[in-house]
């Protein structure tokens, strides 16, 4: 499943208030900790108040390596909201770990709406 992120000047409730206390600083040093995100809390904020929300499914492969075929994407098409600050750090912790965007080529894009 996938969402999609926009900045704002401020992460929402349901990202959780510490989701990036634990993060490492830089790519290189370790993590802290475990760390836990509560999908049910992540879906319940992304679609408080809505209908269910509409969403894209294609057949694809994961992005980071080994890069796995046959797998289906599910991606909600309500944009979830992060601030620069939490975005800055994750992109800090993670690095660029995805390939660039692939071809369509034959996949099928379908829509739940």
């Amino acid at each position: 499943m996938g969402f999609l992120v926009d900045e704002d000047t401020t992460s929402p409730a349901y990202w959780g208030t510490d989701l990036l206390e634990k993060f490492p600083k830089r790519q290189e040093d370790s993590p802290v900790g475990a760390q836990k995100l509560s999908y049910t809390d992540l879906l319940k904020g992304l679609l408080a108040g809505t209908d269910p929300a509409p969403y894209l499914t294609y057949s694809g492969s994961f992005t980071t390596p080994p890069c796995t075929e046959k797998v289906t994407w599910l991606v909600n098409q309500k944009i979830a909201k992060m601030s620069n600050e939490h975005i800055s750090k994750l992109t800090a912790a993670m690095g660029v770990n995805n390939r660039p965007v692939m071809p369509l080529n034959d996949r099928t894009i379908k829509s739940s709406a």
